[in-house]
């Protein structure tokens, strides 16, 4: 509802409220805020009850101000239309001043506090859920629609159903009875379920981890939190296990680098005439001629041929080339 031009809130024709509407979105925003600010109304009745003033007559004045924030007149044309208007009603015109001042000083500079959201209000005034623990089994005897609440995604297959059917807390447990059958069913039975059967394989790992709490709870009468405002399972909250890096793999030790062998003199005892060694411990032959020994050893040959020839007598030359 807005004010209309006789100064009364009532329904107006859709092109007039367009065409108002239409110049408000063009004001500059601090504008539109005084305009639907919830101050302005209550600054317009401290105006209508400190000047004494009539229905009609704070009425044709809500016009004139939103008038004044559209820029079809200014503050002095306003005085003046409301001095008229005075007159007209039988009251003190002089009050026009009065009451522009007022609008001045009291409307135009109106600071709207920040809107709050409906729905922020409403969470605010919510009271807390009401929480209870109990198994499975007695929650669902005890709040009906509690079975209705989806705990996975996607579609399931019962066998008593032709189509998939909605991923409900009883439908998953039909299931679970329909594939293992009435009676109970240990951790591993459970295990192999979840991972292994049509629907199960499918499922996320939060998903396979809430049909985990819910099994768990049938069969073992694992007390679960309930909402019992909503009807529901509260389930915690699911963390992603973080991927194990794997090991790092074994940097290959540096090769060791040769030791270098310094090299040395070989003592007199040790060395045969002119024959010597190189660094790589290979014999270097000597020069024949120059082959000597330095002990006085003496080979069994040279004992016999020693003691036949007579020490004057000169030793015959071994002639080391081969008949031909």
């Amino acid at each position: 509802m807005l004010v209309s031009e006789n100064g009364t809130v009532e329904t107006i024709g859709k092109q007039i409220e367009d065409n108002i509407w239409k110049h408000f979105h063009m004001l500059p925003k601090e504008k539109r805020d005084i305009l639907i600010a919830d101050e302005l109304p209550l600054k317009i009745k401290e105006l209508q009850d400190s000047f004494h003033l009539a229905d009609a007559v704070i009425g044709k004045i809500s016009l004139s101000i939103r008038q004044i924030f559209f820029g079809e007149f200014g503050l002095p044309e306003c005085e003046a239309k409301i001095g008229s208007l005075l007159t007209a009603t039988g009251s003190d015109s002089i009050q026009a001043k009065a009451i522009v001042e007022f609008i001045q000083k009291e409307i135009l500079t109106i600071q709207p506090k920040p809107r709050v959201e409906k729905e922020e209000v409403e969470e605010e005034k919510r009271p807390p859920a009401a929480l209870v623990r109990m198994p499975l089994l007695q929650a669902l005897s005890k709040y009906e629609s509690l079975g209705n609440q989806l705990i996975t995604r996607e579609r399931i297959k019962v066998k008593s159903q032709a189509e998939p059917v909605r991923p409900s807390l009883l439908y998953w447990i039909k299931y679970y009875r329909d594939e293992l059958g009435i009676g109970h069913h240990d951790s591993v039975q459970r295990g192999n379920f979840l991972f292994r059967s049509e629907n199960g394989k499918h499922l996320s790992a939060e998903e396979r981890e809430r049909v985990n709490l819910v099994l768990k709870s049938v069969e073992e009468n694992l007390p679960l939190q309930i909402d019992t405002e909503r009807s529901e399972i509260v389930f915690p909250i699911f963390e992603t296990p973080r991927p194990i890096a794997p090991p790092r793999p074994a940097m290959p030790e540096p090769p060791l680098a040769p030791q270098k062998t310094e090299p040395h003199e070989v003592s007199e005892a040790f060395s045969f005439g002119s024959m010597s060694f190189n660094n790589n411990t290979e014999p270097v032959p000597a020069d024949p001629a120059a082959m000597s020994f330095s002990s006085k050893h003496v080979f069994p040959a040279e004992k016999e041929e020693t003691s036949s020839t007579p020490m004057s007598a000169p030793v015959a030359s071994v002639s080391t080339t081969r008949p031909m």
